[in-house]
């Protein structure tokens, strides 16, 4: 699972990385860089019809289904991650996985080693170069009247790296592989090629500061860690 990550690139870099059009003159002021949650605004790669890859920001989060059928909000719950291997087979997931796909940046996403009821916070970021593209989804959702546009990612099983701190990952794609999974054309199994784990030496690991447990932390020193993976494992043998 993925539920934070970060993103320390400018629009400019991204624009640069990507060779996209940005479809904004600049990114909203509400978006996050060290710390980002679940509903916000995160930037978005995504190949429109018109065949010009384009940068924009949509909200982190499907809304859920059920909840609106029981007449309820639906933007309440945020479903900010789907399966890879079941994506094909979900009402909620299986159109935008076909027709709707994108690119989501990050210069590392961060999970939780748990030991007992302790939470500790890792980084987990590129071992060579500055980004990490997560596969993703979109739609188009009415919200109080007006369109929203959504992702939400696709996780994987973990490699080898991943493995001993959870059992998932994000799906991450090198940048020989965003085309074929931008093309409006991929069938399943050409996708399925690509959501697979990463392989084990992409990513390298980093203690980060337990504060960035709270999604409300969002400053620099949050990446300053004030614990050591070494010692609470040593702790707890």
């Amino acid at each position: 699972m993925c539920g934070r990550y970060q993103l320390l690139l400018t629009w400019e870099r991204l624009v640069e990385l990507y060779g996209a059009e940005a479809l904004l003159p600049a990114p909203p002021d509400e978006m996050r860089v060290y710390n980002i949650a679940p509903t916000q605004p995160v930037a978005v790669v995504i190949h429109p019809a018109s065949g010009q890859v384009e940068l924009t920001a949509m909200r982190w989060g499907f809304p859920a289904p059920w909840l609106a059928r029981q007449g309820k909000d639906p933007f309440s719950r945020s479903l900010i991650n789907a399966k890879s291997e079941e994506a094909h087979q979900k009402s909620t997931w299986k159109k935008p996985l076909r027709e709707q796909r994108c690119l989501v940046p990050a210069t590392g996403f961060y999970e939780w080693l748990r030991l007992g009821k302790a939470k500790y916070p890792l980084l987990f970021k590129p071992a060579e170069g500055e980004l990490l593209s997560m596969a993703g989804i979109w739609s188009t959702f009415q919200k109080d009247g007006e369109e929203v546009q959504c992702v939400s990612l696709l996780t994987t099983s973990a490699n080898a790296t991943m493995s001993p701190i959870h059992d998932r990952m994000p799906v991450l794609l090198s940048p020989e592989q965003w085309g074929a999974w931008l093309d409006p054309d991929a069938g399943l199994d050409e996708l399925r090629e690509l959501m697979g784990p990463a392989p084990d030496d992409l990513l390298a690991l980093s203690e980060v500061s337990q504060d960035i447990n709270s999604w409300r932390a969002e400053r620099p020193d949050v990446l300053q860690a004030d614990w050591s993976l070494d010692d609470v494992r040593d702790e707890d043998t």
